[in-house]
């Protein structure tokens, strides 16, 4: 079990199965804490849920990985509901979980107000035009983000539209990463023409 004074917790690769998950949640759910969760490669799944409940009393944890883990939109959404009320959590890590535009539109519900997020990896999650679209909409509302990676995720003319007006409307962004994304060269004029 998680003891209660625990601050820093890594358990990249260790291939959790649902038996770990409920073993792990309940000493995550009695930890006050823990300010680091590191949960890459866990295979995590459709388990992860339980992980996101078991933080809600957690009030000090500001660092998350979740990088690589499978997680389908359900899951996405148990981790949108914890990022809705947490206090402190600053940078959230959600690379390479194909979780796509339903995924989206449930982590897009936590953005415009939350107030603790300051860097978010979406990169290589399958958001497509439609996720980009609905998680841009959310940070035009947003005034905490800082850092954004949402490269390689399939985006076309409308989600350089999406990215753009982000951009244009969004004060607080300092940094975007779009790569990979193989985006033409006149869709790269729509995201270059917002920087003015």
């Amino acid at each position: 079990e998680v003891k209660s004074n625990l601050t820093i917790l890594n358990l990249s690769m260790a291939q959790l199965d649902d038996v770990d998950s409920r073993m792990l949640a309940r000493g995550l759910s009695q930890n006050q804490t823990l300010t680091i969760l590191n949960l890459e490669y866990c295979q995590l799944k459709t388990h992860s849920g339980i992980l996101a409940k078991a933080l809600k009393n957690n009030q000090s944890l500001e660092f998350l990985s979740l990088d690589s883990n499978d997680i389908p939109p359900i899951g996405i959404k148990s981790w949108s509901n914890l990022f809705k009320v947490h206090p402190k959590l600053e940078r959230v890590i959600l690379r390479n979980n194909l979780f796509g535009e339903q995924g989206a539109t449930y982590l897009a519900e936590c953005l415009p107000g939350n107030n603790s997020i300051l860097s978010l990896d979406l990169e290589n999650t399958n958001l497509g035009p439609i996720g980009m679209e609905v998680i841009g909409n959310a940070l035009t509302q947003n005034n905490t983000l800082c850092c954004l990676n949402v490269g390689n995720n399939k985006f076309d003319k409308s989600a350089a539209q999406s990215l753009a007006r982000v951009i244009k409307l969004n004060k607080t962004l300092t940094w975007i990463s779009f790569s990979s994304n193989n985006l033409e060269d006149g869709n790269m004029s729509i995201i270059f023409g917002s920087l003015r």
